[in-house]
């Protein structure tokens, strides 16, 4: 099974993109002729208008379709975001032909995929980082600087209780699809190991950042589950790839300028390690 997965597309800030790369990004996709093709959140920011237009760029891609949402898809100018999260994207996705598996995993040929837009528990917080008084995480503040969630993103609850909400369904969907699959693949929008944190640029305020990247929790759960084969993420604009055991995961690192992705070879037959293409 051919496996493409793009991360970061950022659709509504293509401006800051040569102009041909999303139908460049959209054509070598293509070219590649995956059987399901998977998108690892941050489509849109507050510019949910371009949403559909961005989907609509893989409509005649004959793919089974996979996304997860990132942080800045559930950036609203107003409103509830967790609401939105739950009762809106799932929806919008379906209209453009993508099923979002927040709302449920899926099974297709014997794999098994399972996603979340994950979320953060301050759990990969840079250690050789002392907050300064007035700093914290959970108000996102530091110094002169905030990550930008505080501002566009209304849960409702703590950033812990939403990672503790989000990977206990992720390890209940875990649990579900290996009842039903020889083989599994698991997509976070932000990372679950800490060897995978990326900074993108030097100094303090970008080590305060580390705290939002994501949460160690969903890396326990993958290492808990040996049929995850690959796990997918985007978020820290930074391609890598970390192995643990049969499990291999692979960062996609689009950035705001340039956009990439992952294209995988995985076997159906559950016994055979998988290879990258």
């Amino acid at each position: 099974m051919r496996i493409a997965v793009t991360a970061d597309p950022h659709f509504d800030l293509r401006a800051r993109c040569d102009p041909g790369a999303f139908v460049e990004l959209r054509d070598s996709i293509a070219a590649a002729r995956p059987e399901v093709f998977l998108i690892a959140g941050d489509l849109v920011g507050l510019g949910k208008i371009h949403l559909a237009e961005f989907l609509d760029l893989f409509q005649d891609l004959p793919a089974l379709k996979l996304v997860v949402p990132g942080n800045h898809d559930l950036w609203l100018a107003a409103g509830d975001s967790y609401r939105y999260y739950k009762e809106q994207l799932p929806e919008l996705y379906a209209r453009h032909g993508f099923h979002m598996l927040d709302a449920a995993p899926v099974v297709h040929d014997g794999v098994g995929f399972v996603g979340s837009v994950g979320w953060y528990d301050y759990s990969l917080a840079d250690e050789s980082l002392v907050l300064p008084p007035g700093s914290s995480y959970e108000g996102k503040r530091f110094r002169g600087s905030r990550w930008n969630d505080a501002l566009f993103v209304r849960l409702g609850r703590s950033d812990v209780e939403f990672t503790g909400e989000l990977a206990a369904r992720f390890e209940a969907d875990l649990h579900e699809v290996e009842a039903r699959a020889d083989q599994v693949v698991a997509m976070t929008h932000v990372l679950a190991f800490p060897e995978m944190r990326a900074y993108r640029g030097e100094g303090p305020v970008f080590r305060f950042a580390a705290a939002y990247l994501g949460s160690r929790r969903f890396g326990e759960i993958l290492e808990r589950h040996p049929k995850v084969r690959y796990h997918f993420s985007g978020h820290v604009h930074a391609p890598s790839r970390l192995r643990r055991g049969a499990l291999e995961s692979i960062n996609v690192g689009s950035t705001y300028h340039v956009k990439r992705f992952e294209c995988v070879e995985l076997s159906c037959k559950p016994n055979e390690s998988p290879s990258p293409s």
